[in-house]
């Protein structure tokens, strides 16, 4: 009897320590989720801001007849990311309408 309460309190020890063990795993995992989630959201809006702050610049070289200057903030967004619509569609007006002989396209 007493070998059979020894035997069945190491099995319940060792059932608690697994199951607090898996408890553990599921937190950090959840934990390293939520982490990664929130930097996915982070770099969202710091992609938005960096494509704002480009909007504005272009507006302002724009604005200061600067625009040459402006081509290259296009290209230089080009670069960075080929699929920047804004960038294509900046570039693509500024070409096409230029008031500047050797910028307009």
């Amino acid at each position: 009897m007493v070998l059979l309460s020894v035997v069945f309190g190491c099995f319940i020890l060792f059932c608690t320590g697994a199951f607090a063990v898996g408890i553990v795993t599921a937190r950090s995992m959840q934990t390293n989720s939520e982490r990664k989630f929130a930097d996915a959201e982070a770099w969202e809006k710091i992609d938005a801001l960096s494509s704002l702050n480009r909007m504005q610049r272009y507006n302002e070289f724009v604005k200061n007849g600067d625009y040459a200057d402006d081509v290259e903030l296009c290209d230089g967004a080009l670069q960075e990311d080929s699929d920047d619509a804004m960038a294509h569609n900046n570039k693509a007006w500024l070409l096409a309408t230029c008031p500047d002989d050797e910028v307009r396209d």
